[in-house]
């Protein structure tokens, strides 16, 4: 996220600033970012001159990045939170501890594809956010969570948004769900209602188009995988001749 802190919070009550500097430790962690508004004005505000010298530096940094750099078009950091009242500062800076929680039915498989595919499809930005091997801060900025099983996924999710709503912050939550569809198109009656549950709730939930996240296990692991184990080349040979919908679709464990 973007922190766009304005003039009258850089010059409120010392509690705000002290506030405000617990928000700007986390930018120094780089998990989100700081705009300074009306970056001009900054050197005259009390927070700046009640920083140290370090701080000072970083904050001169933000003002030049916010009035040369254009805003993002894409990756990280688009959402843009104004801080403009002393009043929200404090939910500003509980927002950015908070981590980005991302629900899934089971974190064996389903945890494990998402990581596989920040690893291998995102930024180099995107994978030291997500990937805890890669930046070891805490709270960290971004947390799979799984309760087992999709039956226990809403209960997570009403967790979730409980915490949320008792902070005054906004969820930082993102489902993703196995479709569960036995064949193209079939959408089950709990994969709908958990869209729709997220949807109220203004909860991003981009559904899994395969069945499982085994589903998107690709031939070459497979063939790899059937060669250290003989007993299951047969089966792993049939499901490799399967056509593409029915490879999407198939119930991996019972190959």
């Amino acid at each position: 996220m973007r922190f766009a802190v304005s003039p009258e919070v850089m010059n409120a009550s010392d509690t705000c600033l002290d506030k405000l500097d617990e928000l700007l430790a986390r930018i120094e962690d780089e998990v989100h970012e700081l705009e300074i508004v009306d970056a001009d004005l900054l050197q005259e505000s009390r927070w700046y001159k009640s920083s140290r010298q370090s701080r000072k530096i970083m904050l001169e940094k933000a003002a030049q990045f916010s009035v040369y750099t254009p805003p993002r078009s894409s990756g990280p950091h688009l959402r843009r939170i104004p801080v403009d009242d002393e009043k929200n500062v404090p939910s500003a800076r509980d927002l950015a501890y908070t981590p980005l929680h991302v629900l899934v039915e089971n974190f064996a498989s389903d945890g494990a594809l998402l990581k596989f595919a920040i690893g291998l499809l995102s930024t180099s930005e995107v994978r030291e956010l997500c990937l805890p091997s890669l930046k070891a801060i805490t709270p960290p900025a971004f947390q799979i969570e799984s309760p087992g099983g999709h039956g226990d996924l809403p209960k997570l999710l009403d967790l979730r948004l409980t915490e949320s709503g008792e902070r005054g912050i906004a969820p930082r939550v993102v489902v993703v769900t196995d479709s569960d569809a036995e064949w193209p198109g079939e959408v089950k009656s709990h994969t709908e209602a958990l869209r729709e549950k997220c949807a109220a709730a203004g909860v991003p939930c981009p559904p899994l188009n395969k069945r499982t996240a085994e589903n998107y296990v690709p031939d070459c692991i497979w063939k790899a995988w059937a060669s250290d184990h003989p007993d299951a080349r047969t089966g792993v040979e049939a499901l490799l001749r399967l056509s593409n919908d029915q490879r999407d679709h198939v119930k991996i464990g019972e190959t």
